[in-house]
């Protein structure tokens, strides 16, 4: 019998929780045998997590889920009474659903990735109109590491994030050059002319 399958059963419930129970007491004294039967019966609901959060039974989805419950087995400690089955339950789900957050910012980032690549089109001949000889000049009056940031944002495209990764430094900093810079550029020589 498995540990995700028990509704309604709550004497087999107590059992297999008992058993799960001394199974990773085992495991943690370094019995293989015992790390393998709590894989063996935590799989289904490893596979029932897999479709909850993502609608489908993926094996690296589920090789993630084994490697977290080996995690979980290691770092279980039996003397602070805390029941195992309970506690991996929980802790599974929560890492599913974690990894399901974070597949859902890199598809959110995917898609801003491909929105701005449709734009990018215009940065060949915008990059042409920005470059003339009074622009190189009004961004060689910046200090260097506002121009650098400028450079990277409006010349090159890139968002404030990515300037602030490629530059090496936080995200308020590079955001805070960049409107310095525009400022200068806004009320310096080049502006008034």
């Amino acid at each position: 019998m498995n540990f995700c399958d028990q509704e309604g059963k709550s004497a087999v419930v107590e059992q297999e929780h008992l058993e799960a129970q001394r199974l990773a007491e085992l495991a943690c004294e370094g019995c293989k045998d015992s790390t393998y039967e709590l894989i063996e019966r935590f799989t289904p609901l490893l596979r029932g997590k897999c479709r909850q959060y993502f609608g489908v039974v993926d094996e690296d989805l589920l090789q993630d889920g084994i490697v977290r419950l080996l995690e979980l087995i290691r770092d279980f400690e039996p003397q602070r009474g805390a029941n195992f089955c309970g506690y991996a339950k929980y802790m599974i789900s929560t890492f599913y659903w974690n990894l399901k957050r974070k597949r859902m910012a890199e598809e959110s980032r995917h898609a801003e990735t491909d929105v701005s690549d449709e734009h990018s089109g215009c940065l060949g001949t915008c990059d042409d109109e920005i470059a003339g000889v009074e622009t190189r000049m009004a961004l060689e009056t910046l200090p260097a590491a506002q121009r650098d940031v400028i450079e990277l944002i409006y010349m090159q495209g890139l968002s404030t994030d990515e300037t602030a990764k490629r530059l090496g430094i936080s995200y308020s900093y590079a955001s805070k050059l960049s409107r310095r810079a525009l400022t200068s550029l806004r009320d310096g020589e080049f502006a008034r002319n």
